[in-house]
């Protein structure tokens, strides 16, 4: 017993030191790619920041990082390590007069889509080592929305709406469920009765953090 409380406490050690490490390479990663779009484009470097970064530059931005429209492996020192190690994968984005770098560097696995939903609205995934998480990217606008995760289908481009199967919560007393939500810009407007069990509309409010405003819906059906 012994010896597994002392290799408990040296694996509690290591994770304890390898955040700062992560968080460390992804700053760095990014101060390059800051670095490159200086070089390319000249100060200051204009930037989108919220849960992802967004890199903006004038047209040819991209011919001078030798990247295309889409994802390309990160040319900047961040790895996605599992049996082996790669670069994790950036996206690019050509929008009108604008030119795009969106950092991988944040995700445990990068960006994984890069879609153009309309003009000037993009959809940005990232992958965690438990999730997706889904961006809207308006670079006109200079602006991200979180869109939550799951694997999100686009329903309506105009309106901007999303279907996003197997979105994860939580409930107070029985852990982890999954549902498939309908998305409209940052507003979920539904839940689709796709999954056997439910509860009523007030009891989830109760028991989850789901926010169920613009949901009308009297019984919320989910996945366990």
């Amino acid at each position: 017993m012994q010896h597994f409380y002392r290799f408990l406490a040296a694996w509690v050690g290591a994770l304890t030191l390898a955040a700062p490490a992560v968080a460390a390479m992804h700053d760095v990663a990014e101060q390059r790619a800051r670095a490159l779009v200086r070089a390319c484009n000249g100060e200051p470097v204009q930037e989108i920041d919220g849960d992802i970064l967004i890199l903006v530059g004038q047209p040819g931005l991209l011919a001078c990082a030798g990247v295309d429209p889409g994802l390309f492996p990160s040319p900047f020192g961040d790895e996605s390590c599992g049996e082996h190690c790669r670069p994790k994968p950036w996206a690019a984005i050509r929008d009108g007069e604008l030119e795009l770098i969106v950092s991988g560097a944040r995700a445990d696995h990068g960006v994984t889509r890069v879609e153009h939903v309309r003009s000037g609205a993009y959809l940005v995934a990232t992958r965690n080592a438990t999730q997706t998480r889904n961006y809207l990217v308006i670079p006109s606008e200079g602006r991200t929305v979180a869109l939550g995760g799951g694997r999100l289908e686009i329903l309506d481009a105009n309106t901007l709406t999303f279907l996003a199967r197997g979105r994860k919560s939580y409930l107070q007393d029985r852990g982890a469920f999954w549902y498939d939500a309908v998305i409209q810009v940052d507003r979920m407007i539904d839940i689709l009765p796709a999954y056997p069990t439910c509860l009523d509309r007030e009891e989830m409010i109760r028991r989850s953090s789901l926010d169920l405003t613009d949901v009308a819906r009297e019984r919320i059906c989910f996945e366990q």
